[in-house]
């Protein structure tokens, strides 16, 4: 057209070349913006971004590939608080009903995944208390497990749990009556006629 300014045949084409570039446009973004959409529907936001980005590398004058961009950096940051919203309930129910153990997990989690915001700072100061807690909450566990054994008689078994919880908590309550339990527990054991027993630990 540079070349031929009046001639119509070279206008006509540069026409069909630019409407040919539209379409493949038009094209283009609008496969990407579904490829997009599946990947958001299951939260690879990455991929989902990488491709946002390809696309904008292409069309660099396209409005609708500059938008399909900022529209995942949206929606991500929305479902990212959405998630430390649920994480934070999940953890405050945790404590709400004294289940110690999961709580202490998910706030750990939490404060990984969402650091430096204000509920990870708050969580921080809470970690000991969810530590104790966990600690206590895990060492009844074991408690409710070993006089479970000695009730069916499975005495090696409480002798190796008993053990455990000494070698761990050797302060605890737990540890220091199962010390003066375990040389009962292991003269069991090593009774293959010895009946059911019950086991008392005071805390």
């Amino acid at each position: 057209q540079r070349k031929y300014p009046g001639d119509e045949r070279a206008a006509s084409l540069v026409k069909q070349v630019e409407e040919s570039r539209e379409r493949g446009e038009v094209a283009d973004v609008t496969a990407t913006a579904r490829q997009v959409d599946d990947l958001i529907s299951i939260s690879a936001w990455p991929r989902a971004r990488e491709l946002a980005q390809q696309l904008q590398q292409r069309h660099p004058d396209s409005v609708e590939a500059r938008q399909l961009l900022i529209r995942i950096e949206r929606e991500h940051q929305t479902a990212q608080d959405e998630q430390r919203r649920r994480m934070y309930a999940e953890i405050q129910r945790g404590v709400t009903r004294r289940r110690w153990e999961e709580a202490l997990v998910a706030a750990r989690t939490f404060i990984e995944r969402f650091p430096g915001c204000e509920e990870s700072s708050a969580l921080c100061m809470e970690l000991p208390t969810l530590e104790t807690n966990a600690e206590i909450e895990i060492r009844q566990k074991h408690e409710a497990r070993i006089m479970e054994f000695v009730k069916y008689g499975r005495y090696l078994e409480a002798v190796e749990m008993a053990k455990k919880v000494i070698e761990k908590y050797p302060g605890s309550p737990q540890a220091e009556a199962l010390r003066a339990q375990l040389p009962r527990l292991v003269e069991l054991a090593n009774d293959p006629d010895a009946p059911p027993a019950r086991l008392r630990l005071d805390d």
